[in-house]
C-alpha cells in the first residue's frame, strides 16, 4: 500500500510538535536571558495555562484514497484577559488599528464591530485564544510579533483545519465539523464520551463533528489536547514555561465506501432526477423531486459500496460556521 497517506500525516504531526519545540525554545530564551530584566522592574508574574486542540484524524475510503484531511492555518485571535488594563477607548482604537491593519492586506472586511463581538463572546473565557480570522497571511505572524505592544492581546498561532478534497461528494456520509456549542458541552454523554478517551473538551472555540462520520467517530477522530503552562508579565508577555504537554493526533477511520463509486451514484442520481423533473405522472401530477437517494451495494458480500445522497454540500464551507448564503443555498429546494 502507498506510504504517502500516513507521510503525511507524519508531517502534520511533526509540525505540530516543531511548533510546540519552537515555542519552547523562545520561552527558554526569555526564561535564561530576560527573566532578569523583568524582575528587575518590580513586575509580578501570573500564570496562564494556553490549550491546543489535537489535530483530528483522517478518514480514508476502503482503498486508502484521503476523504477528509488537515491543513495548517495561520489564524489571527485576541486574548480578553490581555485587555483588562484598557480603557473602553483605548480598547475601541486596537480594533479599530486591528480592521485597518487587515484592510491594508486586502482581506476580507474584519470590521471593528465584529472584533468587539466576538470578544464579548460568551463561549470564551478571560485566557481563551478568541479566533478574528483563519488563513491569515503569514506575514501576518512574523508583524504581530514585532508589534506586540502596539497590539495588546493580539496572538497569532497556527491550527489544523479540516479539508474535504472531493468536495460535495460524499457530503451527507462523511458530515461537517464545527465550534462546540454550549448545549453540547452540557451534554452529560458527549462530555462522558470524551472524558473516557481522555480528550476533554476545550471551552471556547473547540470544534466537533456535527454530522455523518464525524459526528459518529468522534471519540476516535478527536486528537488529544495539549497544554502549555507559562509564567506570563502584565503585558503578556512570557517571561518562562513551567510545563507543556503537546497534542496528539487522533485516528484515522477507515470506511466500506469506495469514493469513485460514490461519485458515480450521485452523478447518476443526480441526472435521473434532472432527467424526471418537470414531467407528469399518469395522474398528472408534476415531478418537482427536490432530493432522492441511492446505495451501490456488492453482490458478493452485501457491502455498502456508496450512499448517494441529493441535495449535497460541501463541508468545508460549513467548517468554523455557517454563513447566511451557504446557509440559504443549503435550504434552496430547487438546489439539486
Amino acid at each position: 500500500m502507498d506510504d504517502t497517506p500516513r507521510l503525511r500525516l507524519s508531517i502534520i504531526g511533526i509540525v505540530c510538535i516543531s511548533l510546540f519545540a519552537s515555542l519552547t525554545a523562545r520561552l527558554w530564551y526569555l526564561q535564561a536571558l530576560n527573566r532578569e530584566e523583568f524582575a528587575a522592574t518590580g513586575e509580578e508574574f501570573r500564570i496562564r495555562t494556553v490549550k491546543q486542540a489535537g489535530p483530528r484524524g483522517r478518514i480514508l475510503d476502503r482503498n486508502g484514497k484521503i476523504l477528509v484531511d488537515n491543513r495548517l492555518s495561520v489564524v489571527v485571535g485576541i486574548v480578553r484577559d490581555d485587555l483588562e488594563n484598557l480603557s473602553s477607548e483605548e480598547r475601541n482604537d486596537l480594533y479599530g488599528a486591528l480592521a485597518d491593519k487587515f484592510n491594508r492586506y486586502d482581506i476580507e472586511a474584519l470590521k471593528r464591530a465584529d472584533i468587539a463581538d466576538a470578544v464579548d463572546d460568551p463561549r470564551y473565557r478571560p485566557l481563551d485564544f478568541i479566533p478574528l480570522y483563519r488563513d491569515a497571511p503569514a506575514e501576518m505572524e512574523l508583524f504581530f510579533a514585532e508589534h506586540r505592544e502596539e497590539y495588546p492581546g493580539i496572538r497569532v498561532r497556527r491550527e489544523t483545519v479540516r479539508t474535504y478534497p472531493y468536495g460535495h461528494i460524499a457530503s451527507s456520509i462523511l458530515g461537517y465539523v464545527g465550534h462546540i456549542e454550549g448545549s453540547e458541552l452540557e451534554n452529560p454523554d458527549v462530555v462522558a464520551a470524551a472524558a473516557e478517551a481522555g480528550k476533554p473538551y476545550i471551552e471556547g472555540g473547540d470544534e466537533i463533528g456535527k454530522g455523518g462520520v464525524e459526528q459518529s467517530m468522534e471519540a476516535d477522530l478527536r486528537g488529544t489536547p495539549g497544554t502549555t503552562t507559562v509564567e506570563v508579565s502584565r503585558t503578556g508577555e512570557v517571561v518562562q514555561v513551567v510545563e507543556e504537554i503537546p497534542p496528539e493526533v487522533g485516528s484515522d477511520v477507515w470506511l466500506n465506501i469506495d469514493i469513485d463509486a460514490q461519485a458515480w451514484s450521485e452523478q447518476v442520481l443526480k441526472q435521473h432526477m434532472s432527467d424526471v423533473r418537470g414531467h407528469r405522472s399518469k395522474d398528472g401530477k408534476v415531478y418537482r423531486a427536490p432530493s432522492g437517494a441511492a446505495a451501490v451495494i456488492s453482490p458478493h458480500d452485501g457491502t455498502i459500496l456508496a450512499l448517494a445522497s441529493v441535495p449535497t454540500y460541501d463541508p468545508a464551507a460549513l467548517v468554523g460556521g455557517i454563513s447566511t448564503d451557504v446557509w440559504e443555498e443549503l435550504n434552496d429546494p430547487t438546489n439539486g
